[in-house]
């Protein structure tokens, strides 16, 4: 009876075409594994891959290096990222980054080679080729120092943009971001770094440093987007400050 049933069901798989889908159902035994229940891929990001060109711009506290991911509303790049770096040229980019720290004038922004986002949003540490530029890469920056190897060496900062979509874009599960807090803080060294949480459109992408601010922010911002000068009022009560990052054109209407 048992050889008889093994049979029918072995003609009713061949008929219908049932095989394993993934060489993950198979078992070291050559048996297949059932699906787990009520499991999804989609519930993990790592089956949705982030590969793209991510561009960074460069900042730094005077001592070390730090990579921010230039975030935008829509996969592959919604994810702000805050990174501590490597690159053979550190001595060098801390100096011209100190240079124009005063006036914001000296940015530099960097392209790796197309990668997996997701690499970063879990915290790997990596190396990856990549071309610094002065100034905005895609905004007429230049390149500068050739192509070199960057190391993304710590994770301190990880945020998705969750579902922050044009306002063309009608989606009945958008989920909106009613923080009363817009700025949080992580510590490099001995200062903090101030980071804007990007909101819905319009919105901006921020970064301040500062030596250290034991009382709340001055005051909240009226404006949905503000100019630097009204930044710079906010943090005006917390000593040595300095705007590292200021971005608008790309959280617009």
């Amino acid at each position: 009876m048992k050889r008889l049933y093994f049979t029918v069901l072995c003609l009713y798989m061949a008929c219908s075409g049932a095989t394993a889908t993934t060489t993950e159902e198979l078992s070291a035994n050559g048996m297949s594994k059932a699906p787990k229940a009520n499991t999804s891929i989609h519930a993990d990001h790592k089956y949705h891959t982030r590969v793209g060109s991510h561009g960074m711009v460069l900042f730094t506290d005077g001592a070390e290096l730090y990579a921010s991911h230039l975030p935008l509303y829509y996969s592959p790049h919604d994810y702000q990222l805050i990174y501590a770096v490597g690159s053979p040229h550190k001595a060098t980019l801390i100096a011209y980054l100190q240079a124009g720290s005063t006036s914001h004038s000296n940015m530099v922004t960097l392209l790796p080679e197309n990668f997996d986002l997701n690499k970063l949003v879990d915290g790997e540490r990596f190396s990856i080729s990549a071309q610094f530029y002065k100034g905005h890469f895609e905004r007429g920056g230049t390149k500068w120092l050739g192509k070199s190897e960057l190391t993304f060496e710590k994770l301190l900062f990880k945020r998705c943009l969750v579902k922050q979509y044009k306002p063309s874009r009608s989606d009945d599960d958008s989920v909106k971001d009613n923080l009363d807090e817009k700025w949080t803080r992580i510590r490099l060294g001995d200062k903090y770094l101030y980071i804007h949480l990007i909101g819905e459109r319009p919105s901006f992408d921020a970064l301040f440093i500062v030596d250290d601010c034991q009382r709340a922010l001055k005051n909240r911002l009226v404006e949905s987007v503000p100019s630097k000068t009204q930044i710079k009022e906010i943090f005006s009560h917390c000593g040595t400050s300095g705007l590292v990052y200021f971005e608008t054109q790309d959280f617009a209407h």
